[in-house]
């Protein structure tokens, strides 16, 4: 798929996907496909799956709602693997991959003001990050960077 091939074009170390819906909290359907898609392109790619590649999310709905992408478009072994490379920002601590995808997943405007601190925090924004040895896709909605203050010092 021409997304898939731009994302994860090694030429460019980090890239972000930045769309256009609004109205996800904890699961991001809309997400779960695109990082979906872009898993199964690095699993097709990488040799070792487990160590190769890895999914960082900031809550286990969509965890769960990308397992479920996954269990679709992959043979039933590699969607197990996948499954173990796919998990929350606190449970990557310490992890590396040699290309690592970031779901932010929230997406309302106005849950994101209101619980944005979790998305928000700065410990968290380094551990999904910094996961990454040589590939960083961050798949986010505009809504998230449309709250950070145009303030330098302040950002």
């Amino acid at each position: 798929h021409p997304f898939v091939a731009a994302a994860l074009d090694p030429a460019y170390p980090m890239v972000l996907v930045r769309h256009g819906e609004r109205n996800s909290q904890v699961r991001n359907e809309f997400e779960a496909k695109l990082v979906g898609m872009l898993a199964e392109g690095l699993i097709r790619r990488e040799k070792d799956v487990v160590d190769g590649m890895g999914v960082v999310v900031p809550h286990r709905a969509q965890r769960a709602a990308i397992g479920a992408m996954l269990q679709g478009m992959v043979d039933p072994e590699q969607a197990t693997l996948a499954m173990e490379a796919v998990d929350t920002v606190e449970r990557f601590q310490g992890g590396e991959r040699d290309a690592i995808v970031v779901s932010a997943t929230e997406s309302d405007p106005v849950y994101l003001l209101n619980s944005g601190g979790f998305l928000y925090d700065p410990t968290r924004l380094t551990v999904a990050l910094s996961r990454a040895r040589h590939k960083l896709v961050l798949v986010a909605a505009g809504s998230v960077f449309e709250l950070f203050s145009p303030d330098d010092e302040l950002y």
